[in-house]
C-alpha cells in the first residue's frame, strides 16, 4: 500500500531454509510517524530457527537505531567502507 505499508520476504539462512514475511507500516502519529515492524514466523523449536530469530532481533534493532539517528538527528551511523 503506497505511503503506508510495504512487505517482503527475507531468507535468514544461506540455503533459504528459514524465510520470513516482513511487514513495515508507517502511520502519522502526533508530530511524527509511528513505524511498526512484523517479522515471522520463526520456528524457534529448532536450533536454526532460534538462531535466525536471534539474528533478526539484532538486525532489526540495528536498523531501527540507524533509522532513528538519521531521521531525528540527521546523523549517518552506518560504518564506512574501506
Amino acid at each position: 500500500e503506497p505511503d503506508r505499508l510495504f512487505a517482503f520476504r527475507r531468507a535468514w539462512t544461506p540455503d533459504d531454509a528459514i524465510t520470513t514475511d516482513i511487514r513495515v507500516s508507517i502511520a502519522a502519529a502526533g508530530y511524527g510517524s509511528r513505524v511498526e515492524l512484523e517479522d515471522g514466523p520463526f520456528g524457534i523449536g529448532t536450533a536454526a530457527g532460534l538462531e535466525a530469530w536471534a539474528d533478526a532481533i539484532e538486525t532489526w534493532a540495528d536498523v531501527l537505531a540507524l533509522l532513528r539517528a538519521h531521521l531525528d538527528f540527521s546523523v549517518d551511523l552506518r560504518p564506512t567502507r574501506q
